[in-house]
């Protein structure tokens, strides 16, 4: 099968949650045997396979162990390795295969081991999220490959229809991607055109794919086109319980860590609050937050006040393929997702619940560890005794699951072992890519049917 995968609102060099996922799908899909080809909107000319896809004894090759500091990278005591974020044109390997810019120009760089490189990679050069096409010379290249391709996917953008258009002029299925149901921009005038677009996109679709069965639920009032559900996945040759620890200045005391961007429904406020809890009872905790994101300042500051200096370490953002040394020095994972705290979705986050499946809880099963969560959304469902969950919001509760993992090592070890074992027998970006293929079949085959009538707006 060949196939285009859209992400033309992507920028490649934000190395989120949203570009593992987009980058992560694409090499299992690529490793499966589709012959994909993804168009980004910006960024494909960035050192990013290293951080997101070279394994671990890649990521070692500088020797020594990876120190952590507050200037927010994590190093290794030997060769420096990869590029960390904002860092990106060193000399690392494009491994993902073809790379080309919106003229065309590709390099190919030999294919490890000699074998086909997963798929190639395409800059659409958008330069804003809210522009709804790409320009001309890369509008051309895009209507080039749409009609090489035998099915066209899309992560849908709250600007965007470029699938629905290219899909369209080439006579080829579209599959379109929904992370976000509902928008989340703090201009109402934007947000209600944001979700007005999704849902145009929706009805224009043959298939809909989203992340759980609370965003389909939402979906399904778009469009009549069938709405699947993929979860997120993590890479368990990334993520492991034998990745070498990075160094931090925790002085041997237990660390309880988070990994993700620092948005106000992360609940990194409640970790804070709950580690000063679990400081009375049980002196010795050290606090590690790895991420970076607009709350940095004030998070540090409110640890400041809670747990004192020497307490807790941010690193600000990393290089992905640095993460996994992080959680590796951690001895409790949290993830106190806080969807109360979004105040542009909070009403909608009541009524539907919390739709994403978050990255960060599969990258913690991956890695053997003990987790501590909020069971928001389906991440109760998640780790369902694979980890302990508390309600979103309580910080009481958080503090003691904290504490009842690292005072029972028997109970921590046995959840870490079921997660991972969880994470490998059904969420690995594998898993993510095999379903995803079955849809994209079944879609080929709908070809021939009349089209869905148009959904409910």
């Amino acid at each position: 099968m060949k196939a285009l995968y859209l992400a033309l609102g992507r920028d490649l060099r934000n190395r989120d949650a949203g570009t593992t996922h987009t980058f992560s799908l694409a090499r299992a899909l690529g490793k499966l045997g589709v012959d994909l080809t993804l168009a980004a909107g910006a960024g494909a000319g960035e050192d990013i396979s290293e951080v997101l896809s070279a394994g671990p004894s890649e990521r070692r090759s500088g020797g020594g162990r990876a120190e952590v500091s507050e200037a927010g990278r994590a190093r290794s005591t030997g060769q420096r390795s990869g590029s960390a974020r904002g860092s990106g044109r060193g000399g690392a390997r494009q491994e993902h295969g073809t790379t080309a810019d919106a003229a065309g120009r590709e390099t190919r760089p030999p294919p490890e081991g000699g074998k086909r490189a997963p798929f190639t990679l395409v800059e659409a050069g958008i330069k804003s999220p809210w522009r709804s096409f790409p320009s001309r010379k890369s509008r051309e290249r895009l209507v080039e490959l749409a009609g090489q391709c035998d099915l066209i996917h899309e992560r849908a953008e709250e600007s965007g229809a470029a699938g629905a258009r290219l899909a369209a002029l080439a006579g080829k299925p579209l599959v379109l991607e929904i992370n976000t149901p509902l928008s989340g921009h703090p201009n109402p005038l934007i947000r209600r055109g944001a979700d007005w677009n999704l849902r145009r996109q929706a009805r224009a679709a043959t298939a809909v794919v989203t992340q759980t069965p609370l965003a389909r639920h939402i979906i399904e009032s778009y469009t009549r086109a069938p709405v699947h559900v993929v979860p997120n996945g993590a890479d368990p040759e990334l993520f492991h319980p034998d990745v070498e620890p990075a160094g931090l200045p925790a002085g041997g005391r237990a660390v309880v860590a988070f990994a993700g961007s620092l948005r106000p429904w992360h609940g990194v406020e409640e970790l804070i609050e709950a580690a000063a809890e679990v400081g009375r009872h049980r002196p010795g905790v050290f606090l590690l937050v790895v991420g970076g994101g607009n709350e940095l300042g004030r998070l540090r500051g409110v640890a400041e006040r809670r747990l004192g200096a020497g307490s807790f370490l941010f690193t600000g953002a990393v290089a992905p393929g640095e993460v996994p040394a992080c959680l590796a020095a951690a001895d409790v994972l949290a993830a106190p997702f806080a969807p109360h705290r979004d105040r542009v979705r909070r009403k909608q986050f009541a009524k539907w619940g919390m739709w994403w499946s978050p990255v960060k809880v599969f990258e913690y099963m991956a890695m053997g560890k003990p987790i501590v969560a909020s069971a928001a959304g389906c991440v109760g469902e998640y780790l369902a005794g694979a980890g302990l969950t508390v309600e979103p919001g309580e910080t009481a509760a958080l503090s003691g699951a904290v504490l009842r993992l690292l005072d029972d090592g028997e109970l921590a070890a046995r959840l870490g072992r079921k997660a991972r074992e969880r994470l490998l027998s059904q969420f690995t970006w594998r898993h993510a890519a095999e379903r995803t293929l079955s849809i994209w079949t079944r879609a080929l085959e709908a070809r021939t049917r009349p089209p869905h009538p148009a959904g409910r707006v």
